[in-house]
């Protein structure tokens, strides 16, 4: 007996008499709400069944930022003096993003909900079983926009989905300085991110 699913395998270890099956996990459910089943059912040669069910439970919502990128999609580890277009890239599985900055004063457009062509207006982007949805708007529920009707399962439910988000950032005339990100559902889940901007006397450097 063999059985592979895409998160479990089971293989029969032996069978004579008593039988035993090894399991393995071979992935975590990333999923924010639904909990993975599989049931076995063994027969033996008299018709007598016993059954076994593996649960693996949903993770629950969360958010991670895990890097940011520029306009061409390499990812960065310090802004360029001049600013321009980047991206925040990360992982989550809620039904509702907001993101932000925690920077005093602004640095970027993340909270200008009036900021032309920022995120406000033209959305964010999310990759989910392979498949890039575009012009996902923030602070409204995800699986309720337009191009995620009739998308099953329901986004994020049963798995995480990589998210990338738009900024611009203004033109450093001063020293390196530190931009604060900051990304909230719609409840009491966060991500914070920290990346430096080089400054007119870094001469671009990181």
């Amino acid at each position: 007996m063999a059985l592979n699913n895409g998160w479990i395998r089971i293989d029969t270890v032996s069978g004579s008499g008593d039988a035993a099956v090894s399991v393995v996990v071979l992935e975590k459910n990333t999923g924010r709400s639904v909990t993975r089943t599989e049931t076995l059912v063994g027969t033996n040669a008299h018709g007598v069944e016993a059954t076994a069910t593996i649960k693996q439970d949903p993770m629950g919502p969360f958010i991670v930022i895990d890097h940011i990128e520029d306009d061409g999609g390499e990812p960065v580890s310090v802004i360029d003096v001049d600013g321009g277009l980047y991206y925040i890239v990360g992982d989550s599985n809620v039904d509702f993003i907001i993101p932000g900055e925690s920077t005093n004063p602004a640095i970027t457009d993340l909270n200008d909900v009036q900021g032309q062509d920022s995120v406000w207006d033209v959305g964010f982007s999310i990759i989910d079983g392979g498949v890039t949805y575009e012009n996902v708007m923030p602070e409204l529920s995800i699986a309720g926009q337009e191009q995620f009707s009739g998308v099953t399962p329901v986004i994020g439910t049963t798995r995480q989905y990589v998210f990338k988000i738009p900024f611009n950032v203004n033109i450093n005339k001063e020293t390196k300085r530190p931009i604060g990100i900051i990304i909230l559902d719609d409840d009491d889940v966060q991500a914070t991110f920290t990346i430096e901007q080089n400054g007119i006397s870094d001469n671009d450097n990181p």
